[in-house]
C-alpha cells in the first residue's frame, strides 16, 4: 500500500474510548509525527464492535491527503475548519473485531463522540518508509525549526521522545567526525547527510534488499482519547 522497498513500525497505539466520550476532532497523522515524509500508512483495527456513528467510528475526508493547498496555505485550526472542501466522507462502519481500515499519513479524520454505552476498543499501527528523514529541530529561543513554517504537533512526543533525541546526538557526533558532510561522488559537491529514522525501537518490519536489520518491537503508545 505504501509502495516503497522497506518499512518500519513507527508507531503502534492502543485507544480506548469510553461512553460519553467527546469528539475527536479532525487531524493528520504525519501532522504529529516529527518526519520529513509522505511515505506513511496507518492501520486501524477494531477491537470491539463499531457499527454506527454512535460507536464512535474513525471517519475519513477521503481524497485530503492529495490536498497540498490545504496544510500550506491554512493553519492547524483552517485545517480543521475544511467543511467547504467538498470531501467525500467515510467511516466504513459497521466494523466487527478485527476488522481494519487503512489511511495515509496526510489524510484527514475524526471520530464522533461515543454514544454507545460501552467502550470502543481499537489498535493502530503506524508505519513509514525505511528512508523517511527526521525534521530538524527549532534552535533554542525560536518558534520553528529553520525553514519550516510550522514545527510537528506535540500531540504524539510520548511515542517518540525515547528514541528521537538520542538519534539527534548520534548523528551531531557523527556529522563532527565526518567533518559534516558526506560525498556524492567523484567530482561531486559534499552534502550534509539527512537523519534518517533509523533505529531499533522503530523497527524494519518490510524489507528491501539493502535495508538493515535492527531491533525489537517498540513500546506501546496508549492513548485515552482517540
Amino acid at each position: 500500500l505504501l509502495g516503497v522497498d522497506s518499512a518500519r513500525l513507527y508507531q503502534s497505539s492502543a485507544f480506548y474510548k469510553r461512553p460519553g466520550h467527546g469528539e475527536t476532532s479532525w487531524h493528520m497523522d504525519l501532522h504529529t509525527a516529527p518526519l520529513d515524509t509522505n511515505s506513511m500508512l496507518t492501520i486501524w483495527i477494531a477491537l470491539s464492535f463499531v457499527e454506527t456513528l454512535e460507536d464512535s467510528p474513525l471517519v475519513f475526508a477521503s481524497g485530503s491527503h492529495r490536498d497540498f493547498a490545504l496544510p500550506y496555505w491554512h493553519s492547524t485550526r483552517g485545517m480543521i475548519e475544511h467543511s467547504q472542501r467538498s470531501y467525500p466522507c467515510a467511516s466504513h462502519a459497521p466494523l466487527r473485531p478485527g476488522d481494519a481500515t487503512a489511511h495515509h499519513g496526510w489524510t484527514l479524520h475524526s471520530a464522533p463522540p461515543n454514544f454507545s454505552g460501552r467502550t470502543r476498543r481499537a489498535f493502530a499501527l503506524s508505519y513509514v518508509a525505511d528512508d523517511a528523514p527526521i525534521l530538524p529541530e527549532a534552535p533554542a529561543g525560536e518558534p520553528f525549526p529553520p525553514g519550516l513554517r510550522q514545527s510537528p504537533h506535540a500531540e504524539d512526543l510520548e511515542s517518540y521522545a525515547a528514541w528521537l533525541p538520542g538519534l539527534r546526538r548520534k548523528h551531531l557526533f557523527s556529522e563532527g567526525k565526518a567533518g559534516g558532510a558526506v560525498s556524492g561522488g567523484k567530482g561531486a559537491k559534499s552534502q550534509k547527510a539527512r537523519l534518517v529514522a533509523r533505529h531499533p525501537a522503530i523497527p524494519l518490519v518490510w524489507r528491501g534488499a539493502k535495508a538493515p536489520v535492527d531491533g525489537a518491537l517498540p513500546p506501546l503508545y496508549i492513548s485515552e482519547v482517540a
